[in-house]
């Protein structure tokens, strides 16, 4: 099933729990990434590095072989850090490419009607989550 998920890909994002455990499993993917998807960019996302047996990036590098971020995915503010992380796995500049464009203008503009809502200006609030939609 997973090898028709990524057959074929022009990048492959592995995203592992950071405790050797979850690493050491996640090598199971990697073949099938060589095998499937032989040409695509690659890195791993080491998520909950909030949790005390999660493994720094670094270690999670020398295990599977492949540029690891950091992440804590239940943090909302590390959106626009996984946009990066995307656009740089793919060699994209994230200010020029019309594919992450939106996304990060959407991003900005939602910031904003938060912080409206915040300081109780509704009229702004609603304005820019019309713009939004």
């Amino acid at each position: 099933m997973w090898n028709n998920f990524i057959k074929g890909s022009d990048a492959v994002l592995l995203i592992t729990n950071s405790s050797l455990e979850n690493v050491e499993k996640s090598k199971y993917f990697l073949e099938l990434i060589k095998e499937q998807a032989p040409n695509a960019q690659s890195a791993v996302i080491g998520n909950k590095q909030d949790l005390k047996n999660a493994m720094n990036p670094v270690q999670i590098e020398k295990i599977l072989g492949l540029k690891t971020y950091s992440m804590i995915a239940k943090n909302p503010n590390n959106r626009d850090k996984m946009i990066q992380i995307i656009a740089d796995i793919l060699e994209m500049s994230a200010e020029v490419s019309p594919l992450l464009k939106p996304l990060l203008e959407r991003d900005k503009l939602t910031e904003e009607a938060v912080k409206a809502l915040k300081k109780a200006d509704f009229n702004k609030a609603a304005f820019l989550f019309d713009k939004i939609s």
